[in-house]
């Protein structure tokens, strides 16, 4: 009679562990799934880069980045400077989540995401030396690096993420 009772816990015992093997097995496999699925195109971070930019305030012309990145509230920051050899003005901000709703509605109108070269895949593209536009999701990236291979509906919809970013900064 103990015999069967030890039996039967060890028996137990291996089929729960083998029970939460599968689960996490599963749970790998469909980490997808389980991930929070709160924009259009789940976008992770946005960096658009612009040279000879020309702003009438402090600053004229040089480069400009603004980079925003997801979490409880979004964080932007834009960074510019006169020349490449000029110090940096940097200036932080903070957005509320549907900021990327937006682009990602904007990006999935425009067909960006289809628009963007894989600079990995395609090393002998040259980059366009004045604009530049990477949008991290979870499963890939896509950088737009040359506005000559863009349409005019996919310029139009650049330009409305960059304003829409530099709008979060006012």
């Amino acid at each position: 009679m103990k015999k069967n009772w030890i039996l039967i816990i060890v028996i137990a015992g291996v089929l729960l562990l083998a029970g939460i093997a599968v689960l996490f097995i599963l749970r790998c496999r469909n980490m997808h799934l389980l991930e929070p699925m709160d924009g259009p195109g789940m976008i992770y971070e946005v960096v658009v880069d612009e040279l000879e930019y020309v702003k009438n305030d402090h600053i004229s012309g040089g480069i400009y980045r603004i980079t925003a990145e997801r979490g409880a509230k979004i964080r932007l920051e834009m960074e510019l400077k006169e020349s490449s050899d000029s110090e940096s003005v940097i200036t932080i901000a903070e957005a509320d989540r549907e900021l990327f709703d937006q682009i990602g509605t904007i990006i999935l109108r425009a067909g960006l995401e289809h628009a963007g070269n894989y600079p990995e895949r395609d090393p002998y593209q040259m980059p366009d030396a004045t604009s530049h536009l990477k949008v991290v999701e979870p499963y890939k990236t896509f950088s737009i690096t040359s506005l000559m291979d863009l349409n005019e509906s996919e310029l139009q919809a650049l330009s409305e993420i960059v304003a829409l970013l530099e709008e979060a900064f006012h």
